[in-house]
């Protein structure tokens, strides 16, 4: 199954990234096919926009049965691509992230 998996960067740490890693590294050994697209901590809006195109590009060529959130700050534009391209998706929450979620686009779907 072809998995794209949505995540702040992956670079050195514990707690959440350490979490993340280890999903990617259980999902391979499961014999899934999985495209990472990972937004990185520099550059600010800049690689925000790089990131959102990387999905979409990666959503259209790499055709995945299902998308995993790894950050409900992410989930907007999942619900976006399900909407748009009707994939499934799945958000994986965690903590303080979520504690304060009010509604909008965060809750949908």
């Amino acid at each position: 199954m072809r998995v794209l998996f949505l995540t702040p960067d992956l670079g050195e740490g514990y707690g959440i990234v350490a979490y993340n890693k280890n999903l990617l590294s259980a999902l391979g050994e499961l014999g899934m096919e999985v495209e990472v697209v990972e937004l990185r901590k520099a550059g600010g809006i800049f690689w925000k926009v790089v990131f959102s195109l990387q999905l979409f590009i990666k959503t259209i060529t790499f055709r995945p049965k299902i998308i995993f959130c790894a950050h409900v700050n992410f989930s907007p534009l999942c619900y976006f691509l399900k909407k748009v391209f009707g994939k499934n998706y799945v958000v994986f929450t965690h903590g303080v992230d979520v504690w304060d979620v009010k509604g909008g686009l965060k809750k949908e779907g």
